[in-house]
């Protein structure tokens, strides 16, 4: 794969926007909580000039300290996601404690693992919530994950709160040390090797680890998007991302602080 500036492009088949780990909440050594509305807010308009074709948010809406409280703060995002008139897609992350039910409901649709076909390309949203930080992809999740693949024809990219890539996070404010094993979920070497057997998943995003990375491995690009309010030494990173897919390219353009972009040719 090639990697270069982003630039115009024209020949766009689809557009979708990322946020992740909005951690709506108190601030802590890791994230600046009091100013996820603000920053998702700015993020939305931003984005909405754009009209992508779909939202997805990675995970971590929240982060969890009472149940009522935590269901407010939910609602909270909720409600500037919905001002937002585009599509969206949502996933678990491990401090999003709300009971599946009410948070499904809050969200109008499914946290389970499921996928949808879109512009050409298959888009698979994978579920590693398991009440712990650590995460799993259950036997029954890697099933379907292996059906899934198996009957499509079209290229894939595969969302999940958690990275599936399996390497060390060298330099992780979080992940090195204190937490090196909860960083990918439980089952994800499975799921990588379902990934890159398949021949078919060009990408996979995530979220979780606050941090921008990129690892690549037997065609697929494993990229992790930075928290939207990760504590940097100039304040949250106010991260967000921009994706423009062909069937042969993508063009990336993170947002924030900690911007960046990316041009893949497959």
């Amino acid at each position: 794969m090639l990697f270069a500036d982003f630039g115009l492009y024209a020949k766009t088949m689809l557009n979708l926007a990322l946020i992740s780990d909005i951690h709506h909440g108190p601030d802590n050594a890791f994230v600046k909580g009091s100013a996820a509305l603000g920053l998702l807010e700015k993020a939305i308009s931003h984005l909405a000039a754009r009209q992508p074709d779909l939202v997805i948010d990675l995970g971590d809406h929240i982060t969890d300290e009472d149940p009522e409280l935590d269901k407010k703060r939910l609602t909270e995002v909720v409600k500037l996601y919905d001002a937002f008139s585009c599509p969206h897609e949502y996933l678990r992350g491990n401090h999003d404690l709300v009971p599946l039910a009410e948070q499904e409901e809050l969200l109008s649709g499914s946290l389970k693992s499921r996928s949808l076909d879109l512009k050409n390309w298959h888009l698979v949203f994978l579920d590693t919530f398991n009440h712990t930080i650590k995460g799993q992809l259950s036997e029954e999740t890697l099933d379907w994950l292996g059906r899934d693949l198996a009957a499509t024809s079209l290229p894939v990219i595969v969302f999940s709160h958690q990275p599936l890539d399996g390497e060390r996070l060298i330099g992780s404010p979080i992940f090195e040390v204190d937490f090196a094993d909860h960083a990918h979920p439980q089952g994800f070497e499975r799921a990588r090797e379902l990934l890159e057997a398949s021949g078919k998943v060009k990408l996979a995003f995530n979220g979780h680890c606050h941090w921008n990375h990129l690892v690549q491995r037997k065609g697929v690009s494993y990229i992790t998007l930075q928290s939207l309010v990760a504590q940097t030494p100039l304040g949250p990173a106010g991260t967000y991302a921009y994706i423009s897919l062909t069937e042969t390219e993508m063009r990336l353009e993170v947002f924030g602080l900690e911007a960046y972009s990316l041009h893949s040719v497959w």
